[in-house]
C-alpha cells in the first residue's frame, strides 16, 4: 500500500523497533530523517533511503515545519532526550514518545512541552521484531488536534484492516479496525499499553505454569520426556493446540512454537528469555519479568 498523505517524520533511536518503524514508513511513501548515537546504524538505514542525521540539531534542521519527531529510545533516556530537543523545536511541532514510558510521566512531559507550545503524544507501540511485516498496534494519548495531524503516520505503521477479524459485538468504524486507537488525553496511550503488557505477560505466565504441570505429571514416566521442540513431543502437541485456540496470536504461545530470530539473545541481567522489545533486563527495574 502507499499512503495518500505522505509526511516527513524524524526518528530518534534506530534500534530494532525504531529501524523497522522507519522501514515501514518509507515503504508506505513517507520521508524519514533518522538519528542514533551509533553512526553505523544511521548509515545502514541511509543506504535504504532514510536521510541520516549526525545530531539532534541536525535532525531538527532537516525536518519541515510543523515537525513530527518520534522518540524510540529506552525509557530511562526519554526525559534527557526531551530536554535536549525542546530548545531546538518551534511552536506547533509534535513529539511522539513511542516507548514504554510510565503514564504519569506523560502528564508531566505534556505540561512541560505545552509551555513552549510544543505538542506531546504518548504512543504505546506493540509489535516487536515482527512489526515490519505484521504492523504495529498503537495505543495513543494526546490532544485531538495533534493526533489527527499524525493519522497518516499511524495508519502506515498499524497492521491495517483485514489483519485480524473484528470483534462481532463492537463497532467497526473509526481507526480501531486499522490497528491503532486514540485512547484519550495525555497518558492514556501508555496506560492502555501498560494494561496490554499485563494481560500478555499474565497469559505467558499461565501458559508456562500449564506446561510445567504437564511436564511434571505422571505422563511418559516409562521413558524420558523428549526435549525436542518438534511437533512429535507431547509437550509440543499440547502447546500447539493452545496456540491455535489463543486469541493473542502465536507470539504469545509457549516457547516450543517460537521461531528462532537473530535479534534474540540472552539478557546480561540474568534472564534467559528472549530479548525482544524492551532490550536487556535490568535487575533493578521496577517492572519484574514474570518469566525469570
Amino acid at each position: 500500500m502507499t499512503t495518500q498523505r505522505p509526511m516527513q517524520v524524524g526518528m530518534v533511536g534506530l534500534g530494532r523497533m525504531g529501524a523497522n518503524l522507519v522501514r515501514r514508513l518509507m515503504r508506505d511513501g513517507h520521508r524519514c530523517v533518522g538519528y542514533a548515537r551509533t553512526e553505523s546504524t544511521v548509515q545502514q538505514l541511509a543506504g535504504e533511503g532514510m536521510v541520516g542525521a549526525t545530531s539532534l540539531a541536525d535532525l531538527v534542521a532537516k525536518l519541515d515545519r510543523p515537525r513530527a519527531v518520534w522518540l524510540m529510545v529506552p525509557t530511562a533516556t526519554v526525559q534527557s532526550t526531551l530536554d535536549q530537543l525542546i530548545p531546538l523545536l518551534d511552536p506547533d511541532d509534535v513529539v511522539i514518545d513511542g516507548g514504554n514510558s510510565y503514564y504519569r510521566d506523560d502528564l508531566v512531559r505534556a505540561e512541560q512541552l505545552a509551555a513552549y507550545q510544543i505538542r506531546y503524544v504518548d504512543c504505546g507501540t506493540s509489535g516487536g521484531v515482527w512489526g515490519l511485516e505484521r504492523g504495529y498496534c498503537l495505543m495513543i494519548g494526546g490532544e485531538q488536534e495533534a493526533v489527527a495531524l499524525l493519522h497518516p503516520i499511524f495508519k502506515s505503521i498499524a497492521p491495517g484492516r483485514g489483519s485480524a477479524a473484528p470483534t462481532p459485538s463492537r463497532l467497526r468504524d473509526g481507526s480501531a479496525p486499522e490497528g491503532y486507537l486514540h485512547c484519550g488525553p495525555s497518558g492514556t496511550g501508555h496506560f492502555v499499553k501498560m494494561v496490554h503488557n499485563g494481560v500478555e505477560y499474565g497469559m505467558m505466565a499461565a501458559i508456562g505454569e500449564g506446561l510445567s504441570i504437564i511436564r511434571h505429571a505422571n505422563v511418559g514416566k516409562t521413558a524420558r520426556m523428549p526435549t525436542s521442540t518438534t511437533s512429535t513431543s507431547p509437550r509440543s502437541q499440547r502447546s500447539g493446540g493452545a496456540a491455535r485456540s489463543s486469541d493473542r496470536g502465536w507470539w504469545t504461545s509457549p516457547p516450543t512454537r517460537w521461531p528462532a530470530h537473530p535479534s534474540w539473545r540472552t539478557s546480561p541481567g540474568g534472564c534467559r528469555t528472549p530479548v525482544r522489545v524492551a532490550g536487556p533486563c535490568r535487575p533493578r527495574s521496577m517492572r519484574a519479568c514474570p518469566l525469570r
